[in-house]
């Protein structure tokens, strides 16, 4: 898969959320990232790397990505073969030589989507054409296969959300409410210690549609996972903090009964090895896959064939995503159809009109596509909330 490149311009952003607390850990907090535009022929390439400013999630994901960024493009085009202005680069070979350095999955993953968008434009493939012909590329003949039959205009089911951190109870309750209306088939609760069981159990009597917990891996003993078992999620998510596995395993030795919640795992799934690792020692039932953190569609299509394998659920993350991402993660579940249901919505529910949509709701409450033959979103930032640019030339 041979893409040609001019230039790539890595610009850092910062877009305030518009949902009321929308975000998972301080409604003052925006949108922050990398944007990577990749040019070629008269053609741009999209992506977007996250970045937290302290390391909520895991080291990798602090605000050296925009060098790392540039670290790992200087790296891709030393081996591209120069053809005038620009330089030609094999996708395929081009993500072998990321992944021989340590560190940042989140700029890896960047430049292997503005790659493959770069690569959908030039050559003006659709995202599924594309996709199919990389899965195929990575020996994934069954997911190709599964990217070549999907229909990108036809609707993708409603996916799932997270609830705001209200701390007053009605008030959680009325946005579960609301939620539900928009037509949302799953919320998630973000948990902390102490935990209030018959608090939580209320809420999700009350909701009327599936609801899953999501501690962030701030658990610090089994009691306090033990007190979210009977509470009737569908899952507790990352319960304790994503260190040693063997200490993972022994944490989660407190296994729930018949019919309560079940164990997820997020950010203790960071590349395909620590999937095979976690599911040798640590009992699961669900893993999170988000495409950043598992270094790009790659690691997460070898992620799906191992879950798969293994019988363990899986659903794509992602709630917060710019329209870059969050159309790519639409056809992910479109293609891949995880058996739990994904964090996707529309991008009106978290961004205000100043970022244009990629993926939109429909009356039914089910979600479609804004039409585009990449497979991520166009997007480049106004003015007031691009930070820092920088300009890549070969």
């Amino acid at each position: 898969m041979l893409v040609n490149i001019e230039s790539v311009k890595v610009i850092d952003v910062r877009i305030p959320f518009a949902r009321p607390r929308g975000s998972a850990a301080d409604a003052a907090l925006a949108k922050t990232g990398c944007i990577v535009i990749a040019k070629g022929g008269g053609h741009l390439g999209f992506a977007e790397a996250p970045v937290f400013a302290a390391p909520t999630y895991d080291e990798q994901f602090v605000a050296q990505t925009h060098a790392a960024i540039g670290l790992f493009t200087s790296a891709i085009l030393t081996r591209g073969r120069r053809q005038g202005s620009s330089v030609e680069v094999a996708v395929e070979e081009a993500v072998a030589a990321l992944s021989r350095y340590r560190g940042n999955s989140a700029a890896k993953a960047a430049l292997e989507i503005a790659l493959l968008d770069l690569h959908s434009r030039q050559r003006g493939l659709g995202a599924s054409a594309t996709l199919a012909q990389y899965a195929r590329q990575l020996g994934h003949l069954g997911m190709a296969g599964r990217f070549a039959a999907l229909e990108e205009e036809a609707p993708i089911a409603a996916q799932g959300t997270s609830l705001a951190l209200f701390e007053d109870e009605a008030q959680r309750i009325s946005e579960t409410e609301r939620l539900s209306m928009l037509g949302y088939r799953r919320l998630k609760v973000k948990v902390d210690a102490p935990i209030d069981a018959a608090a939580l159990a209320r809420l999700v009597e009350l909701s009327g549609i599936e609801m899953s917990a999501d501690a962030n891996g701030t658990l610090s003993d089994r009691s306090q996972l033990a007190a979210l078992f009977g509470a009737g999620f569908s899952y507790v998510e990352q319960p304790f903090a994503p260190g040693s596995l063997h200490d993972l395993a022994q944490l989660h030795s407190v296994q729930p009964a018949d019919g309560q919640a079940r164990i997820a795992l997020d950010e203790s799934i960071s590349s395909p090895g620590a999937l095979r690792d976690a599911i040798a020692l640590a009992p699961f039932s669900v893993a999170v896959f988000k495409v950043s953190r598992l270094g790009g569609i790659a690691g997460l299509l070898e992620a799906v064939r191992i879950a798969e394998a293994a019988k363990i659920g899986f659903y794509i993350g992602g709630m917060y995503d710019t329209p870059v991402m969050r159309r790519l993660n639409a056809l992910l579940v479109a293609a891949l159809d995880p058996p739990e249901v994904s964090d996707l919505g529309p991008d009106a529910d978290f961004f205000g009109p100043e970022v244009p949509p990629s993926v939109v709701r429909r009356g039914d409450g089910a979600l479609s596509l804004v039409g585009d033959e990449g497979i991520s979103g166009p997007f480049v930032p106004a003015e007031e909330h691009a930070v820092g640019v920088s300009e890549l030339l070969p």
